[in-house]
Parts: structure tokens; C-alpha cells; sequence
């Protein structure tokens, strides 16, 4: 047990919390907590989710890193008084080292959980914090709705601010001018206020509206380049990049997701043109995804050999991590090779006899019956089964396309009810029969109109119904099919195809959550266009998320082989290295 005013002076010790005043160093105390770890003992591996600071208070630590080639290398060795997890505790990043005890050691450690209550009831305690440079940069960045759970940004960047100087050049003149002539209309006015003639005061007038009006001009104009700055952004994260635009007068235009897994990235280029790029230190960044299919732009970025850096060191770390899980593996196997029980077979559950499953699904169908109806006019528009995904066109969509068959609809269904409702004269009376030839007629056009223009709804809304976007475990799938299949088109591809998921949306689509997801790849289907799916960007998620899976799997069956092939020489070394009897000489 390690007294309070000793933690006090450890976490005084430590780099991370050397500014905090003492009360807060006291309350803090409070939450630390103190364990051991014996001689060789791991605290934690590489690429294992982190929610905990360490404090050495005793003994030494060893800290490794596997790099991309597989190699162990030592990182630095952590004495009393030294911390380390800095990125865990504030960002909730995954280890970047193993750690282990050198000697018999006693670490005290905060979780991330009782860390971020602490900075609630002390507001003024992250001020305090010596943080690295860039873990407060990355804690000051923003979560996208996008963002998978395990996701975190590592760079956001907007383009460098002397482009919007330059952008608003010509404003900021236009400015000027009509501020100039504001005064100049103004002192005229003043200074002719007892002048008979009407001329120059209606010509100075004349002036004042127009200073005005280009002054207002200007300054709108001018508003809207600063947001439309505002709202381009290049984000780099540890799953992938990608370039966030909004278009439009303030923004309230056309919205595009582009992005790019960060295991597909094959180059990054940077290129810089003219002087005032070197002057100031921006540039343009080019990445190529695999295969040369698509790419991700970034333009005019302030220091653009550090966001260059920044994706080649997620690239590095992505490829360790993965050299990590493969070891893991191959640990695993050798486990249950020499000696581990496989786990026992989970007790199956007795199924029912063949005529209580009858009996059940005839419930289930008469209870589903219903429901079938109803979800084929109200069909969803996300629909999951398993790791199936199918997304249909928006609402707002059928209702572009079949809004006027349903208007017409349903103006002839309300003539027609409304003339059913009305009381018919008797035709037996002669000065009512040619009204009633009249309400005939008309009963027969309203019954013809109505029943052609729900044909012509339910064309469309079949039209609108079969059209669908799916994504397997192995394939992407775009079905567009007419109405009793007067023309069926399905298009294709492999999911380690796809270079490249666009999500695009207009100011009607962000109000009502709608756009259009663009896919490209290297076949020759070439791009795939999802028009009017609802949450462009939650599919662009999912079909990211597919990918990455696709890969995953494909990168474990080759591991696998190479494991069982491991496994084989292994095997054969062991009956290689086992005692031969000696074979018996046999007397003639």
C-alpha cells in the first residue's frame, strides 16, 4: 500500500502533471491506484486498447516496439518517478509499446474514466497539463459522425489561411472603394444640403445606393468565401484519409465526403508550385490509392511533409499491428500443438419434434402475413442480414419521380368520393335524366382516371421499390430492375477492388439526411453510383467497414496457410528428432 503524500509526489514527478496545484494533486491522489508486477511480467503488448497511465513508483520497466519489418526494438527503459501512456489516458489510443517489468516493480496507475471525471470537476486542471505537443493538437480535434468506435483523428487541416487572404483580395478592394464612396456621397449631401438645384444631390444619392449595395455585395461574398474556406477539410486518421467539402453560397450548398482506407494508400506526393508556396510553407498533397483507381486531394495545406509524415507513420503502424496479430496467432496454434486442451464442444440444445416445428411455422406465417404487406409498401430503407447490407433509394426520391402520378391520384380519387358522396336525382323524373346521363359520365371518367393513375403510381413506386445497393462479405451490388422485368441490369464487383468511397450530399440532403455514395474501382464496371441513399456517410462507414473486414479475412486465410504449413514442419522436425529403434540383425 503506498501512502497518499507519496503518490503526491510521484504525480508532482511526472512531466504530464507538474503544473497542477496542490489541491488538485491531492484529489487526483485519491483516484491513483497501485499494483505489482514481478520479474518478466508483461503490463501490457502492443496494439491492446489503452485506458490507463502508469507511474513507475518502484523498480524498472522495459518498453518495445515490433516495427513494420517484425523487428523488436528497445524504446527507452522507465525508472521511479517516470510515466508513460500519455496517449491512452487522453486520446483512448491503442498501446504503441509492450511493457515490461525488468525487475520486481510497483506501478501506480489512473484509469481514463476516473482522468476525464477529474478534468470535469476541475475545469482549470487541462490547462495545466505539460501535454506533448501532439497529443494536445489531437485533443483539441473534433469527432466525426463518421468515425468508427476505434477511430481517432490524428491530423484536421484547413487550407492555408494565405489562400483565403488571397480569395478575399478583391473583395476586401471592393470594400474599400464603396466605403470611399459612402463618404464621398455623404460629404456632398452635407456639404449641399442648402443647394437649390436637384442634380447633384439625386446624383449623390444615386452614389450612396451604390457604395451601399457594393458594399453589402462585398461583404456577403467576402462571408461566403471565408466559410466556404471554413468548410473544406482534410482529416487524417489511423483508419484512413479523406477531404470533407461543402459547396454553395455559405455552405449551404452541394456536401463531399471523399476518403480512402489507409492500407490502400500506395503514394503520397507533395508538390509545391510558385514561391509564395515556399514563402509560406504550403502545398499540395497527392494520394494514390492501390492499383492506381482513385485518389484523395489535398490542397494547398499548410506544411504538407508533416501530414506526408503523419500518413506514412499510420501506414507503418498499421503494418506492425498487423505483424503483431499475426505472431498472436501463430502463438496460439503453437499452444494447442504442444500440449493445450481445445476448448470442449458447447451442448447442442435438443430440437423440437418435426410436428411442433410444423405447427409453428404455420403460426409464424399467418402472424407474418401482415406484416409482409405492409413492408412491401413501406419496404426499409437499410436492411441488414447478417453481413449482408441492402440500401434503397430515399423517400424523397420516390416522391420526385412519382409525385405527380400521386397528385394526380389523388385529385381523382377526391373528385370521385366526393361525387359518390352527393345525393343523385331520380332518373325516373324527365327533368332529371340528363343530369343523371351527366353523373354517369362522369362517375365512368373519375373510376377510368383513378384506376389509370394508380396503375401509373404503382409503376413507379415498383420502379423506385426494385432498384437496390448491396454489399456482401465479398462483393459491392448495384440491381436496377423494371417493372416485370422489362429490363434488369446487375453490376458487380470484389470488395479488393474499391479504391475509393465518395459520399455526396445537397443542402436538401443534409436537411433531410439523404445523398448519393460514389464507389470506384478497378474493374471494369468501373464506378458505382448509390443515388439518394438515406446517411451517405453511415454507408460510406459500412462499405469501408466490408472492406477492411474482406481484407482481414483474406489476409487470415493466407496466414493460416502459412501457419498450417508452419505447424507441418514442425511436426515433421519433432518426428525427425525422435529416437529410431535400431533395426534387429536376424541370424542366417
Amino acid at each position: 500500500m503506498v501512502a497518499r503524500h507519496e503518490i503526491v509526489e510521484r504525480l508532482r514527478s511526472v512531466r504530464l502533471f507538474s503544473n497542477l496545484s496542490l489541491s488538485a494533486l491531492e484529489d487526483l491522489a485519491k483516484r491513483v491506484r497501485s499494483v505489482e508486477y514481478t520479474r518478466g511480467t508483461l503490463v501490457y503488448r502492443q496494439g491492446e486498447p489503452g485506458d490507463r497511465y502508469f507511474i513507475v513508483h518502484r523498480g524498472s520497466l522495459r518498453a518495445t516496439r515490433i516495427d513494420p519489418e517484425g523487428e523488436a526494438v528497445e524504446v527507452r527503459r522507465l525508472g521511479p518517478g517516470e510515466g508513460v501512456g500519455e496517449t491512452s489516458l487522453l486520446l483512448g489510443d491503442v498501446r504503441d509499446v509492450t511493457l515490461e517489468a525488468v525487475e520486481r516493480s510497483v506501478l501506480l496507475y489512473i484509469e481514463r474514466a476516473d482522468f476525464e471525471q477529474f478534468l470535469e470537476e476541475h475545469p482549470r486542471a487541462e490547462r495545466a497539463l505539460v501535454m506533448r505537443p501532439d497529443v494536445a493538437e489531437r485533443r483539441r480535434y473534433p469527432r466525426f459522425p463518421w468515425m468508427e468506435e476505434d477511430e481517432f483523428p490524428i491530423k484536421v487541416l484547413h487550407r492555408h489561411p494565405v489562400m483565403l487572404v488571397l480569395r478575399l483580395i478583391p473583395f476586401l478592394f471592393i470594400l474599400t472603394l464603396s466605403a470611399a464612396g459612402i463618404g464621398v456621397s455623404i460629404s456632398w449631401i452635407l456639404s449641399l444640403a442648402d443647394y437649390g438645384g436637384w442634380l447633384i444631390p439625386v446624383l449623390s444619392l444615386l452614389l450612396l445606393l451604390a457604395a451601399t449595395i457594393g458594399a453589402a455585395g462585398a461583404v456577403v461574398f467576402g462571408l461566403s468565401r471565408y466559410v466556404d474556406w471554413r468548410n473544406d477539410l482534410y482529416i487524417v486518421t489511423n483508419r484512413r484519409v479523406a477531404h470533407r467539402e461543402r459547396t454553395g453560397l455559405l455552405g449551404l450548398g452541394k456536401e463531399n465526403l471523399s476518403a480512402a482506407p489507409i492500407d490502400a494508400v500506395q503514394d503520397v506526393n507533395v508538390t509545391r508550385i510558385g514561391a509564395l508556396a515556399s514563402l509560406f510553407n504550403f502545398g499540395d498533397l497527392t494520394i494514390e490509392t492501390a492499383g492506381g483507381g482513385g485518389r484523395v486531394e489535398f490542397f494547398t495545406i499548410p506544411h504538407p511533409e508533416v501530414v506526408q509524415q503523419a500518413i506514412l507513420q499510420q501506414q507503418a503502424r498499421a503494418r506492425a499491428l498487423a505483424r503483431i496479430q499475426q505472431r498472436e496467432q501463430i502463438r496460439q496454434v503453437m499452444y494447442r500443438y504442444f500440449g493445450k486442451e481445445p476448448g470442449k464442444p458447447s451442448q447442442e440444445q435438443p430440437s423440437a419434434p418435426p410436428e411442433e416445428r410444423r405447427a409453428r411455422s404455420r403460426l409464424r406465417g399467418c402472424l407474418l402475413l401482415p406484416l409482409s404487406v405492409l413492408r412491401y409498401f413501406f419496404p426499409p430503407l437499410w436492411e441488414r442480414n447478417g453481413e449482408q447490407i441492402t440500401w434503397r433509394k430515399h423517400w424523397v426520391e420516390l416522391f420526385r419521380t412519382a409525385g405527380l402520378a400521386l397528385t394526380m391520384l389523388v385529385i381523382s380519387l377526391s373528385a370521385l368520393v366526393s361525387l359518390l358522396a352527393t345525393q343523385p336525382a331520380s332518373p325516373s323524373q324527365p327533368s332529371a335524366a340528363q343530369p343523371f346521363r351527366v353523373r354517369l359520365s362522369l362517375l365512368g371518367f373519375l373510376f377510368l382516371s383513378t384506376f389509370v393513375t394508380l396503375l401509373w403510381f404503382l409503376w413507379k413506386f415498383e420502379d423506385w421499390r426494385n432498384d437496390y445497393y448491396q454489399v456482401t462479405a465479398n462483393r459491392i451490388i448495384h440491381v436496377e430492375r423494371k417493372p416485370f422485368y422489362i429490363r434488369h441490369e446487375r453490376r458487380e464487383a470484389s470488395l479488393d477492388a474499391v479504391t475509393n468511397v465518395r459520399a455526396e450530399r445537397t443542402f436538401w440532403g443534409r436537411v433531410l439526411r439523404y445523398g448519393d455514395v460514389v464507389v470506384e474501382t478497378r474493374t471494369p464496371e468501373g464506378v458505382f453510383h448509390f443515388r439518394a441513399v438515406a446517411r451517405p456517410e453511415a454507408v460510406q462507414q459500412e462499405i469501408f467497414a466490408h472492406v477492411a473486414a474482406f481484407n482481414r479475412r483474406r489476409q487470415q486465410q493466407e496466414a493460416q496457410r502459412r501457419r498450417a504449413e508452419m505447424v507441418d514442419w514442425f511436426i515433421a522436425y519433432d518426428e525427425f528428432r525422435r529416437p529410431r529403434p535400431e533395426s534387429s540383425q536376424e541370424g542366417e
